[in-house]
């Protein structure tokens, strides 16, 4: 992953008055709706203006009315930070809240380990936006779908690389395992000792090779998951995800699958489900929600 930089308004604004070019940067600015964009045409190879104020839940239902017009332009800077990355320039952010967590987004997503840089560093003189750090993440799972022209995984490191067939093989033993609670809970059979309630499962989310889009959200049903366990092995898994129970984040929930690993999906996880369905080319529903 190249570096990633904050900038203060201050220094960008004199790059602004002074150009001068430097062709590895990528420059991403945030201002407020009470402040003006800039112009860096001349000062850098790409740059990028997003009007966001740093705003709370609450007031950003109460001004927008839904969460999904607040940083609409998330999928532009996950782009341009992606190919930046890929053609090995340095990303710059504005050294305030909102560049800030999307820094803590960019390195969570590229090595793993943007929340605890976040928790040790930058926590010291920012306050992290939770919507905004799982917004660029979100869109950053969502290039990495999408894209087939830049090899995203090459330019992860840490725990975010990972093996596909492992995670699948690591899913297949917890649908298996949440099997057996199910069962204990109708009497079935005994709780399993080694079963970790502390992030509880409530949704599978597959892709097996008869292109079968499956998806167990909710409530879930031994039956139901028996019979997929009776059906598929892991080597008929294309894909896998799960959910658990997470009061970590502004939703309450963690998401994990194969395609990116630990995932901040919020909101946004029924147009991530359409985007695993297209790229694993998918006939056929198995819902149960």
């Amino acid at each position: 992953m190249r570096d990633i930089v904050l900038w203060s308004k201050e220094k960008i604004h004199s790059v602004e008055a002074e150009p001068v070019f430097r062709r590895n940067d990528t420059i991403i600015y945030f201002y407020g709706s009470d402040e003006s964009p800039v112009d860096l045409r001349n000062a850098c190879a790409e740059y990028l203006c997003v009007q966001c104020d740093n705003i709370g839940y609450d007031e950003i239902c109460e001004r927008y009315g839904t969460i999904y017009s607040y940083f609409e332009e998330s999928d532009a800077v996950a782009d341009m930070v992606i190919k930046a990355f890929a053609e090995g320039r340095e990303v710059i952010f504005t050294a305030d809240d909102i560049g800030a967590s999307c820094a803590a987004a960019v390195i969570e997503f590229f090595t793993g380990g943007g929340l605890s840089f976040y928790s040790q560093t930058l926590n010291r003189k920012y306050a992290l936006n939770m919507i905004v750090f799982e917004k660029l993440y979100c869109d950053l799972c969502c290039m990495k779908v999408l894209c087939d022209d830049i090899d995203i995984d090459s330019l992860r490191t840490g725990r975010a690389r990972f093996d596909k067939q492992q995670n699948i093989s690591r899913i297949y033993a917890l649908m298996h395992k949440e099997y057996l609670h199910l069962l204990s809970e109708e009497g079935d059979t005994a709780f399993p000792e080694d079963y970790d309630l502390k992030n509880e499962v409530f949704g599978f989310f597959s892709v097996t090779k008869d292109k079968v889009w499956h998806l167990y959200n909710g409530v879930l049903f031994a039956d139901v998951l028996k019979d997929f366990l009776d059906k598929y092995s892991k080597e008929d898994i294309e894909y896998f995800g799960a959910m658990f129970w997470n009061d970590t984040n502004e939703y309450g929930v963690r998401f994990f699958d194969t395609e990116c690993g630990d995932s901040f999906t919020g909101e946004h996880l029924m147009g991530y489900f359409l985007m695993i369905k297209d790229k694993y080319k998918t006939i056929e529903d198995d819902i149960v929600d």
